[in-house]
């Protein structure tokens, strides 16, 4: 049966049947992924939220609401069809991952070489930092889907982060009820609203006569609004951050805002308030209506056009293109300094390096002393020497006042970033016999052999098969053979001391490679649970958290140095991973802990 065809047995109990669930939810158009779940909660007759959870996804309740909840590929084994093949129909149809694999960077590999699809369902975006979680639902939408489809559901589109009213009825969109404010949403909880009366008031959204939606959508909100909506049912593939942003500054130059061979920000964000209107745009962008604007439009530069939120991205494409079918159109067009792409959108190749399988990841080669990404080392590096060509009289600090996000992202690529930057400043002005002023007074003399040192050192510690030890900027100092007992001097060993920041690692970048050395050292014969997590030395809850994430990892996988990093690069883990579980808390060891470690709330 295919994904959308309609279940049979639509009154039937909602049963498990072995590993499938029997009243099948089928996708209504443009229907949200909790709204297909909960029509299945509320058809079902299940008296408790965790019982349908259980069903649903073999799991206890959680948030449903987020962009791109976990566990969709538990609940895709349970319909009819192909597991995967669902998924992908899922990530496409239910969520908002269109949009993200266009603005977002994120992407969906099946291939068989490739990290778990649970593992990359659960590194795709959530939410907007600072933002609150809000369910928006338009009460002419509901009124309209119960005619025509029997029953009323909740949009896709309306969820787009941004979108305030209704593209369709041009109706202001609700996140509570409008007689007593009770909010659709709860923590963990099924979305009941278009089908039960509120639990706070008790009138029903769809029969009662209360309410008259409120239609004074302004046509900068309009204009938004569908546009959104036509890029999330438009069909999309990825777009790397070069294709991107070429589109953008190529419109933005077509449009007259460049200024020389840069962007004029002051001109297109004047032009963008002018178009949207200042309130329609801070109720689009959070940023702009906390006044945290000092970097806010930073889109059409390569290192920084992902950096920016999503709803940014939807207002500079409608301004700038007007129409989804125009900015496909422009984004597909060749550069003169790219070859012509596909010319159907359908056709567009995935660049290699954009893939997140394990087969896209380039072989670490012995003479760099970064285990990052090299494609990303090629693009940062070459950005910046382009900018020193463009600018030869410039110095760190002017690289860092004006393209703050490229050296960040420098130094988050690079581990020896710095030493690299450092030593292309030092060659140019031994040759023009200029000495930027900042590295005149303090620098040591011996500042860039410490760093290289220190980058070497944590280069032989990362890829080593010994039993994994923190890597701390202590430790890191001993094993590179400082023997002073501070810290390098920031003033006088600024490059050092930025290494030494770098290229510690996270507790739980620790635990992730001390459970991987474990598991790995077992082999096949002794990697039960319990003989891995004794091996570790990891408190049990997070040695458990940690050894679950990695289930997916053989315990047969060849083992030679760089292989756990090799891993880690596989699940793009970073040195400042956060671990598995964020919202769980633990009790750190000392005077305050408790035995066996337990989870905090």
């Amino acid at each position: 049966m295919a994904l959308n065809e309609r279940q049979i047995d639509t009154k039937s109990a909602g049963k498990t049947n072995g590993s499938q669930i029997s009243l099948y939810p089928l996708i209504l158009p443009d229907e949200l992924h909790i709204s297909q779940v909960s029509r299945y909660h509320h058809d079902s007759g299940n008296l408790s939220t965790r019982v349908s959870f259980q069903q649903l996804y073999d799991s206890a309740p959680f948030r449903l609401t987020h962009w791109i909840p976990k566990y969709l590929e538990r609940f895709a084994a349970k319909l009819p069809g192909d597991a995967t093949q669902n998924v992908e129909r899922l990530l496409r149809d239910t969520t908002l991952f269109p949009l993200f694999e266009v603005y977002g960077n994120a992407r969906l590999s099946l291939s068989g070489d490739a990290i778990p699809i649970a593992n990359q369902i659960i590194n795709m975006p959530k939410r907007i930092v600072g933002e609150s979680g809000e369910t928006h639902l338009c009460v002419d939408c509901l009124r309209c889907d119960a005619d025509e489809w029997e029953q009323p559901y909740i949009h896709r589109a309306h969820q787009i982060p941004g979108v305030q009213v209704c593209w369709r009825h041009e109706a202001r969109l609700l996140s509570s009820c409008p007689n007593c404010g009770c909010p659709f949403e709860r923590k963990n909880e099924f979305i009941l609203a278009p089908w039960v009366p509120c639990e706070g008031c008790g009138l029903s959204l769809t029969e009662g006569v209360f309410y008259t939606p409120v239609h004074d959508a302004s046509a900068s909100e309009l204009r938004y609004a569908q546009f959104a909506r036509d890029m999330l049912l438009a069909p999309t593939v990825p777009l790397d951050a070069a294709t991107l942003a070429s589109a953008y500054k190529a419109r933005l130059v077509e449009l007259g805002f460049s200024r020389g061979s840069t962007i004029n920000r002051k001109e297109i964000v004047e032009a963008l308030e002018k178009h949207f209107g200042k309130e329609t745009l801070g109720r689009i962008d959070s940023a702009y209506r906390l006044n945290k604007n000092q970097h806010w439009f930073r889109l059409a530069g390569e290192s920084t056009v992902f950096d920016a939120p999503l709803p940014r991205h939807l207002a500079l494409s409608q301004f700038l293109f007007g129409s989804a079918a125009a900015f496909w159109e422009f984004a597909t067009k060749p550069s003169p300094q790219q070859p012509a792409p596909a010319t159907a959108i359908e056709t567009i190749a995935i660049p290699a390096t954009q893939d997140i399988g394990s087969a896209a990841i380039p072989r670490i080669e012995a003479q760099e002393s970064s285990h990052e990404f090299a494609s990303e080392r090629k693009t940062s590096r070459t950005r910046i020497e382009e900018i020193l060509r463009q600018h030869p009289n410039w110095a760190m600090d002017d690289l860092w006042k004006t393209y703050s996000s490229l050296m960040k992202k420098l130094l988050r690529d690079n581990d020896d970033g710095f030493v690299w930057l450092k030593a292309i400043l030092d060659n140019r002005n031994s040759k023009d016999g200029i000495k930027p002023a900042s590295l005149i007074v303090t620098q040591h003399p011996d500042d860039l052999r410490w760093a290289r040192n220190f980058a070497s050192t944590a280069v032989v510690l990362y890829n080593s098969t010994d039993m994994p030890k923190k890597i701390t900027r202590n430790f890191l100092m001993r094993e590179a053979g400082w023997s002073r007992t501070n810290m390098p001097d920031p003033a006088r060993y600024p490059l050092a001391r930025q290494q030494l920041e770098l290229l510690k690692e996270s507790d739980w970048h620790f635990y992730a490679r001390r459970m991987l050395w474990a598991k790995l050292c077992a082999g096949a014969v002794g990697a039960s649970e319990r003989s891995v997590l004794g091996a570790s030395g990891i408190e049990h809850h997070q040695g458990l958290l940690v050894l679950q994430y990695f289930s997916f990892v053989t315990p047969t996988r060849i083992f030679s140095p760089g292989t756990i990093m090799e891993i880690l690069m596989e699940y793009q883990i970073s040195k400042d991973w956060a671990g598995p579980a964020r919202e769980l808390e633990f009790l750190k060891p000392g005077r305050n802990s408790t035995r066996g470690g337990r989870l905090v709330g």
